[in-house]
């Protein structure tokens, strides 16, 4: 975590670094993205990893950090605004993490899930056919982090996080996202008893 937070620090201080010179290049820019989503994910994994009786304290040391990340990808954002999905799950993570009110969490995740940039962006070029699959990642992501941490109360019905799951199953498949995959039909199998007493 040390190491991440040292990391984090570097990156604001590109930002402005870079921000004070006219402009970004476009690989500037998709490097420090790629470094800024690279934090932002391996602060959520590790704090995901948690045992229940570490949370808090370990969740104290990282929020910050995690804040000043989603802050940097907030920036970002500005000059890549195909990213905008991506900062509403990293804000509903953020408030996961500290134990906020669910139900602006869910606001947050229900505005990733309908956001669809129609707008090109120098990740996809001009290039209007690709606009479709703008976001489907973090659509994924944001049921998977429904299922995982809103409380059953604000799903519709039983079968919904049972259908959620797979509708994130099926879409990371499609993207190639191996990992979150896994990670997904590991969610599956957890909440599988939980989904079935629903």
């Amino acid at each position: 975590m040390r190491f991440i937070d040292q990391a984090g620090i570097l990156l604001e201080q590109c930002l402005v670094y870079y921000n004070c010179k006219q402009q970004s290049s476009q690989n500037v820019l998709l490097t420090q993205l790629w470094i800024c989503e690279w934090l932002l994910e391996m602060r959520t994994t590790l704090w995901q990893e948690l045992d229940n009786d570490l949370e808090k304290l370990t969740t104290n040391i990282s929020l910050g950090g995690f804040q000043r990340d989603l802050a940097c990808l907030r920036q970002l954002c500005q000059h890549i605004p195909s990213t905008l999905a991506r900062v509403f799950v990293y804000e509903a993570t953020t408030r996961i993490m500290a134990g906020a009110t669910p139900v602006k969490t869910q606001i947050l995740l229900d505005r990733s899930l309908h956001h669809r940039n129609s707008r090109s962006s120098i990740i996809r070029g001009k290039d209007r056919s690709q606009d479709q699959y703008t976001g489907e990642r973090e659509h994924a992501v944001a049921l998977c982090l429904a299922c995982r941490h809103l409380p059953p109360l604000l799903l519709a019905s039983p079968g919904e996080r049972a259908g959620m799951l797979a509708e994130a199953a099926k879409t990371l498949e499609r993207v190639g996202d191996i990992k979150r995959l896994q990670e997904c039909y590991k969610l599956m199998r957890q909440l599988g008893p939980a989904i079935s007493a629903n």
